[in-house]
């Protein structure tokens, strides 16, 4: 990797954020995070804190060496991160979640076999699960928004409470389905809340369960 664009990017992907949700941790705007990955900024003025959202050191992620050399003759990958498999389930297989107390609770992956594992960087164990997005609902046209199209793999805390804003699944009790959604707060009253505006926006009550909330996601915003 010789640029600044190209360890961005790989470095990125290693860690399993998005260009939107990396650039809402260094506090930048995704376009111009964006700009970085495709090499039209070469000297970003938040480098540190990049590379700090990121795990590496800044000079590796600058020049591509722990020092500044002024040659770059020295190079270096990606500090090794410790990766885990998180079982992948279908949306049917959520069924099988059953609350125990306050919070649900995976089945048992020996009597429900997920669809597969997915491999992430999860060093404090908060993933329970992946699944990947269906529908066509939490797609949007808006560039500040971040839209989930079908495909995507999402993972899941199955213990982290909502807040407003956070991305969760959700079960409505009476149909048993469950879908996902972004959960607002809206005049003190919470709500899950659809990017299409063709779906109608649900009211949490007494017929829906937060069943997890979405702490990361895989899969790519636009095209380079």
């Amino acid at each position: 990797m010789k640029t600044l664009a190209e360890r961005l990017k790989s470095a990125r992907i290693a860690s399993g954020l998005s260009q939107a949700a990396l650039a809402d941790r260094v506090g930048i705007s995704q376009q111009s995070l964006h700009r970085i990955e495709i090499g039209l900024r070469k000297q970003p003025r938040k480098i540190e804190k990049i590379a700090h959202c990121l795990g590496v050191t800044p000079e590796w992620l600058q020049y591509g060496s722990p020092l500044h050399e002024k040659n770059n003759q020295t190079s270096m990958s990606i500090p090794p991160k410790k990766t885990v498999l998180k079982p992948l389930f279908t949306w049917e297989q959520l069924r099988h979640f059953k609350k125990d107390g306050v919070d649900y609770v995976m089945p048992n992956i020996h009597h429900i076999i997920p669809a597969g594992f997915v491999e992430i960087l999860d060093q404090n164990n908060t993933i329970s699960f992946a699944i990947k997005v269906e529908g066509d609902s939490m797609l949007s046209s808006r560039q500040d928004v971040t839209s989930f199209k079908e495909g995507y793999i999402l993972f899941v805390d199955l213990h982290k409470k909502p807040k407003s804003s956070s991305y969760v699944i959700a079960k409505t009790l009476s149909s048993d389905s469950y879908l996902f959604r972004q959960y607002i707060i809206d005049n003190g009253m919470p709500y899950l809340k659809p990017h299409d505006p063709q779906y109608p926006m649900i009211k949490v009550d007494h017929d829906v369960d937060i069943l997890g909330v979405v702490k990361r996601f895989i899969g790519e915003l636009e095209e380079d």
